[in-house]
């Protein structure tokens, strides 16, 4: 289920970022102005960036959480931290 969810995420991310290419091709295609496209989203843009920080400040916090103690064992070996890696 989890892998499902990481293809389906990392497709729709990747084709939104790719907007900035694909958007004014489709835009000139169907015969709109991407400049006009741009300012119906100029209101939009305090919001927009204010997403952004928020989403980078979640991305960094689930980065560099601190991660919980594993329990040790009763001979006193405890088991080795995971790597943030992943």
């Amino acid at each position: 289920m989890k892998e499902r969810a990481a293809f389906w995420g990392s497709l729709v991310t990747g084709l939104l970022a790719s907007a900035c290419c694909i958007g004014p091709l489709l835009l000139g295609a169907v015969g709109l102005g991407s400049l006009g496209f741009a300012a119906a989203l100029a209101p939009l843009r305090p919001w927009f960036l204010g997403l952004t920080v928020a989403l980078l400040a979640t991305g960094f916090w689930l980065a560099y959480r601190p991660q919980r103690g594993e329990a040790c064992a009763a001979d006193g070996a405890c088991a080795r931290p995971p790597g943030r890696r992943a």
